[in-house]
């Protein structure tokens, strides 16, 4: 019997997504270049701080396939500072303490702020960088490459903000190096004796407790950080890991720059994991004495009852297995009706508090708050945006008037949602962004900023009676998410911030001037864009970012499934006039294909242009428009032949659309809870 104690899994057993990778913003080769640019003594002045870094190389090598795989194993845990996953059904902690063991780094509380410039002294920056006011790890890296150049004192400390900045820390590929982490270095002790491991590992784990189940079900995804120190702690926990076997490159023998190069054999791993036998230690043991990872705790630390479970059970030496981790998102239990019927029939007793046999608009609520957490929204109350979605989901239960819902009713709505919750794991979802300027100054400091606003300019010139001023206007909304910039079509982002920087930034006379040169063009945009991102900065803004990509699948999963496909048609069907014959003319074809089309996994009739030709072109092809008269079921065969013909013109040209919308509330970042779907069946013997 499944130990409901215990936390829920994010998805199904052997129902995770198949991912294919996690992508980062780190290089292990930075740790080549760091150990080819310093001399031996120099190296052993930074080993205290850097040394398990410096020895990665003896490490198998990242794998974001294996990333992927561990992430979509995860436990649901309301833990801010740490996550649990499931390997051959045993658990394994990741938190600040194992990031500490695998790292080396210290990872004790952060005792002071960063430090500053005393008044009326240089800052460092300009003793390190000169007059470049942007400086990034990839610049770092170059200066390493020539280090002959360089006195000792400069290697060592380009070497160590290199091996923070755009390494354990990087939040992008053009991260500028913080000014603040320049100034520490001032003092190289100081700057060693910081807690880099917790600043790291902070970062690493925000990003990942920000990314939503629909999110980590996407083939690929973005962590900022470092987060091939969860490979380094899945590694050691599971020593038959490496026993399976490794790939290992050995260097040619005339390259003494080159490392080996270890690998783990993925087949092999995923193998392990279908083992019920595999010894896998939880929290994996260090030494008596371990410096640096004393105090791995959080003041902001909260607690979780389902994560105490989990720690008394190992105290007590239960010997785990994968039917005592349940729950998690799986199509088949909404498809599967004897099963759903019991799961449905759990639910809902725990929901019903009264056991009056309806559920309140208050005993709902908790159902309401997983299937928002689910899809990764905030908690409610946080933003007004996030919340007309929970009011939403609500009114998808009590149709907006009724106080009370009964069994069947919440029985038809929870499937139609979990449904397309399954169905949307194939679908990229939103992704809330923070613009908070960091990008965007990225860019206009970067080396391609120049060349990308020669192109916008020429495509602008050929407006010879356009002034200045909208000549900025006009490239800003060239500017993307891509760029760090909120999208400038959006009335409150041209309202609140496009329209107040640029007429501060301009005075009258460069406000009306028409035909302005390249050059003052260029001069005038950047001075806009800088102080754009300085507001941004100060003030930032959410930006939800939707990218999908209709490439026919949720047809194909529609057509093969005939339960669905007969139950969508039908509630279709019932708002459409028929004869006394019962027939149905054919000109309602396309209002039955628009009712459908969530089902099908595409979008409204008219809101994508190219998606409406193709479906004009389907109803050509059945001759859609002769409006004859017709049966029930001759309607329905056609309607399959039309959703027939668009999914074969998808799955051979898909359409891909993106959209942009700011939400005007600042989100914070929040652990989501996926919804807790509890197994309805006996384990197997």
């Amino acid at each position: 019997m499944a130990d409901i104690d215990l936390p829920s899994r994010y998805f199904a057993d052997r129902e995770e997504p198949v991912g294919d990778r996690v992508n980062m913003y780190f290089k292990l080769n930075t740790i080549k270049a760091v150990l080819k640019a310093l001399t031996p003594k120099e190296i052993e002045t930074i080993r205290p701080c850097f040394g398990k870094i410096l020895d990665l190389y003896l490490k198998p090598v990242f794998s974001g396939k294996l990333a992927h795989f561990l992430l979509t194993r995860q436990l649901s845990v309301v833990k801010r500072h740490e996550i649990w996953f499931v390997f051959a059904g045993k658990p394994i902690r990741f938190s600040l303490r194992e990031f500490g063991l695998v790292t080396g780094l210290n990872c004790n509380p952060l005792e002071r702020s960063l430090i500053r410039p005393p008044p009326g002294v240089t800052p460092y920056w300009f003793t390190l960088f000169g007059g470049e006011n942007y400086f990034t790890g990839e610049m770092l890296l170059s200066k390493l490459q020539k280090s002959k150049a360089l006195t000792s004192e400069l290697r060592v400390k380009y070497a160590c903000l290199l091996l923070v900045d755009g390494f354990l820390g990087r939040r992008s590929f053009h991260m500028m190096i913080p000014r603040e982490h320049v100034e520490m270095i001032r003092d190289l002790d100081v700057f060693l004796k910081y807690p880099w491991g917790r600043y790291s590992f902070d970062m690493t784990m925000q990003c990942i407790k920000s990314r939503s189940l629909l999110q980590l079900a996407q083939a690929t995804v973005v962590i900022q950080g470092f987060i091939h120190a969860l490979v380094l702690v899945f590694v050691e926990s599971i020593p038959a890991v490496l026993s399976v076997g490794c790939d290992r490159t050995e260097p040619e023998s005339d390259d003494e720059d080159m490392f080996p190069v270890i690998s783990l054999k993925l087949d092999k791993v995923w193998e392990l994991d279908g083992e019920d036998q595999v010894d896998v230690p939880s929290i994996i043991p260090s030494a008596d004495v371990v410096t640096r990872v004393e105090d791995c705790g959080w003041v902001d630390e909260v607690s979780d009852p389902s994560v105490q479970v989990l720690l008394k059970r190992l105290e007590e030496g239960v010997k785990f297995s994968r039917q005592m981790f349940v729950g998690g998102i799986r199509v088949e239990l909404v498809e599967n009706e004897k099963v759903f019927d019991k799961f449905v029939e759990q639910k809902f007793q725990q929901l019903d508090q009264d056991e009056d046999g309806k559920l309140s608009v208050t005993e709902l609520q908790p159902a309401v708050a997983d299937i928002g957490a689910a899809l990764g929204l905030p908690a409610q109350g946080t933003s007004p945006d996030s919340d007309h979605i929970y009011s939403e989901v609500l009114n998808e239960f009590t149709h907006g008037s009724q106080e009370k819902v009964s069994k069947t009713e919440f029985k038809e709505v929870l499937s139609d949602i979990l449904l397309g919750m399954a169905a949307g794991l194939k679908r990229d979802p939103i992704v809330i962004l923070r613009m908070d300027g960091e990008d965007l100054s990225e860019f206009v400091h970067g080396p391609g900023y120049e060349i990308e606003l020669v192109s916008v300019f020429s495509e602008l010139s050929s407006c010879e009676d356009a002034s200045l001023r909208d000549c900025i206007v006009k490239a800003l909304q060239s500017l993307s998410v891509d760029h760090g910039m909120p999208p400038s079509n959006d009335p409150w982002v041209m309202s609140n911030i496009v329209e107040p920087i640029v007429d501060s930034c301009l005075d009258e006379e460069d406000k009306r001037e028409k035909s302005a040169s390249q050059e003052k063009f260029l001069e005038a945009f950047k001075r806009v864009v800088e102080r754009v991102a300085q507001r941004l900065n100060e003030q930032p803004v959410i930006v939800a970012h939707s990218e999908n990509t209709f490439d026919g699948s949720g047809v194909r999963r529609l057509l093969s499934n005939k339960f669905e496909f007969d139950k969508a048609l039908n509630v279709a069907l019932e708002t459409i006039p028929k004869d006394r014959h019962g027939k149905v003319s054919k000109e309602y074809l396309r209002a039955v294909l628009d009712t459908v089309a969530p089902s099908a996994t595409l979008p409204p009739i008219g809101a994508v242009t190219q998606m409406d030709n193709m479906i004009m072109e389907a109803l050509k092809m059945v001759n859609g428009d002769d409006g004859n008269m017709v049966k029930e079921e001759e309607f329905k065969k056609t309607m399959a032949e039309i959703l027939g013909s668009i999914m074969l013109q998808l799955e051979g040209n898909p359409i891909s659309v993106s959209s942009n919308s700011v939400v005007h509330e600042p989100l914070t970042s929040a652990t989501f809870l996926p919804p807790t779907l509890n197994e309805t069946e006996e384990p197997s013997n």
